[in-house]
């Protein structure tokens, strides 16, 4: 093997950890001194100015006036640009897709959703989310030719690496989908895909509850249920890309049939359908609750805010799904604990606007069936981003991917003098 080629590879990969490094301490604590990045990162000073020279020549980093605190020579604070280059985030859910456009510190400048119906098949999708970041764009007033890097969010299972979307349940006629070749043949910028839970996990590590953990899962229920898994900072996404199918693991030996062709699964206890759909029968059933009175006896309006809010004013029925609900989460949550000895779990999606109704249930398992070592540390938590962190993760996930690759930028510049 050539040592000269080695040593070259590692080089490289370096640098771009180093570059990595520092855009992250410039945006989390900008305005910042080189010093005081030198303190934080334990870089030397010589490779801390040279590599906020390019980031300065290329745009990304910019000179912002001096510390008047400091005594002696004033250091010069540096921070994230604002206005040179901006990402698009979009999440795609069974029910609607979301866009954002943000520039470099994360703040959306524009947003925007559209509707999908059940019946839409991938064609009517796919048309749906480019003239959606189509419309995202025109509407901020900004020129694509600004944008550098598009982060979507899908349901799995896909593989993330090569952008394939492979048959999430509810897509009807979804299979081995090519979904960043088609965004990046559409939009000639790089484009970076990942399943929802893992571009969630990044948006709370980014902008959320999990900001300065570096180990912990955000467990997203929603439509389905899934697990992005973050180890050292890092999401951990598997060979393929398709780690975190946490509504897939199976927790009753005979429970019915997934629509991923398993039994038992996860997602069939505690998905947003799966509990709308108990809900309603036990009230067909006979059983007494104020959701009828809330919804005015229309059953087909049932959702999960309407159980919650129920379940808030003491209604027996909610409080015993809630219940449930969290009772076969807190098992799946033990599992989790157990094999990965986790800091933190965030739980996100519609039902984490349950709170600690919903959290206490899940501790109360978690106490009794955890092994105690791996849970002694442990704190559950819900996420503070909302419905917001469907776009808010994909801006992330672009994010993420540039900071690391900055040569990406010159292909975006290089691909739209292209096509001018």
């Amino acid at each position: 093997m050539d040592k000269r080629a080695t040593k070259g590879t590692n080089i490289g990969i370096l640098k771009k950890q180093n570059q990595s490094l520092i855009l992250s301490v410039i945006k989390e604590q900008g305005p910042i001194s080189r010093v005081a990045i030198a303190k934080k990162t334990e870089l030397t000073k010589s490779a801390i100015s040279k590599v906020v020279g390019n980031l300065i020549k290329v745009g990304l980093v910019e000179e912002v006036g001096t510390d008047n605190t400091s005594v002696g020579r004033k250091p010069i604070m540096l921070k994230l640009t604002t206005d040179n280059y901006f990402v698009i985030g979009v999440g795609i859910r069974r029910t609607e897709v979301s866009a954002g456009i943000a520039n470099l510190q994360g703040n959306i400048i524009t947003k925007k959703k559209t509707s999908l119906r059940r019946e839409d098949n991938q064609k009517i999708i796919l048309k749906k989310v480019i003239d959606l970041i189509y419309r995202t764009v025109k509407d901020s007033g900004l020129g694509m030719e600004k944008v550098i890097g598009i982060g979507i969010g899908s349901p799995g299972p896909l593989y993330a690496h090569s952008g394939v979307v492979l048959s999430p349940p509810n897509f009807p006629g979804w299979h081995n989908v090519p979904l960043k070749k088609l965004i990046e043949e559409e939009f000639k910028i790089p484009a970076f895909i990942d399943n929802d839970a893992n571009v969630a996990a990044l948006g709370e590590k980014w902008f959320g509850n999990a900001q300065g953990i570096d180990n912990f899962i955000y467990i997203l229920l929603d439509k389905g249920v899934g697990a992005g898994i973050v180890i050292n900072g890092e999401v951990y996404r598997g060979i393929d890309g398709i780690a975190g199918e946490f509504g897939h693991t199976s927790i009753s030996l005979d429970g019915k049939r997934c629509e991923c062709g398993n039994y038992g699964c996860l997602e069939n206890f505690i998905s947003y359908s799966a509990i709308i759909s108990k809900t309603r029968k036990l009230i067909f059933s006979g059983r007494r609750t104020m959701l009828t009175k809330i919804v005015r006896g229309k059953l087909g309006d049932i959702k999960i805010e309407r159980l919650i809010e129920a379940a808030e004013k003491e209604d027996e029925l909610a409080l015993e799904l809630l219940g449930e609900t969290a009772r076969y989460l807190g098992i799946g949550v033990t599992n989790l604990v157990n094999l990965f000895n986790t800091k933190t779990i965030v739980v996100g999606g519609q039902f984490a606007q349950a709170g600690e109704v919903l959290l206490e249930g899940i501790r109360k398992i978690v106490k009794k069936r955890a092994y105690p070592a791996a849970a002694r540390n442990l704190e559950i938590m819900t996420s503070r981003l909302g419905e917001k962190v469907y776009v808010v993760g994909a801006i992330a996930l672009a994010l993420s991917f540039i900071f690391k690759n900055l040569e990406l930028i010159k292909e975006s510049e290089k691909s739209f003098m292209m096509q001018s």
